[in-house]
C-alpha cells in the first residue's frame, strides 16, 4: 500500500491540525501511568486513565512531540519516587501523575486473537499542563490551529 502522506516540508501547523483534530479539542483530566512508547512517526504515546478506570492512549504527536519529553521525566521521578517508597514490584497502572489535556478524542477499533472488534479510546494531546509545586502548573504544547476548528 502506497504511502499517502504529505512530505514533512509541505506540512504546515494548521493542515497538521486538521489532521489532528477534525473537531474543537476539548479539556478533560488525566491520570498519567509510566507506560510509553513511540509509534514509527515519532509520536509519544502515554498510558491512562480517565476517571478511576476508563483506560485511555494520550497520544502527543507531530510538532508537539518533543514537549512531550517533559511528561517523560515526569513520568520517570514519578515512578522512581513510587519504587523507593514502595519496593521495585509495583503495579505500574497504580503510578500515577493527573494532569489536564486540551485535546481531541478518537475511537480506535482493533480486532483481538478472537477475531472481535475491541475499541479503544485516544486523546490527542494539543495542549497539557503538568504540576509543579509548589508553583502553578506549567502549561506545554500548542492550542491547536483555528482552521482545524
Amino acid at each position: 500500500m502506497a504511502d499517502r502522506r504529505r512530505s514533512f516540508s509541505d506540512v504546515t501547523p494548521a493542515s497538521e491540525d486538521a489532521g489532528l483534530f477534525p473537531r474543537a479539542p476539548a479539556g478533560v483530566e488525566v491520570d498519567l501511568v509510566p507506560q510509553l512508547a513511540r509509534n514509527k512517526r515519532g509520536d509519544v504515546l502515554v498510558r491512562g486513565f480517565v476517571g478511576a478506570r476508563q483506560p485511555i492512549l494520550v497520544v502527543f504527536a507531530g510538532r508537539r512531540a518533543p514537549f512531550a519529553r517533559m511528561v517523560e521525566a515526569r513520568l520517570s521521578r514519578t515512578l522512581a519516587m513510587a519504587r523507593a517508597a514502595r519496593g521495585a514490584g509495583i503495579d505500574l497502572s497504580t503510578v500515577r501523575l493527573r494532569i489536564w489535556v486540551e485535546g481531541a478524542w478518537r475511537r480506535r477499533f482493533i480486532r483481538d486473537i478472537s477475531g472481535w472488534q475491541q475499541g479503544e479510546h485516544h486523546l490527542i494531546a494539543a495542549q497539557w499542563t503538568l504540576p509543579d509545586p509548589p508553583g502553578p502548573p506549567i502549561l506545554f504544547g500548542e492550542r491547536a490551529a483555528a482552521t482545524a476548528n
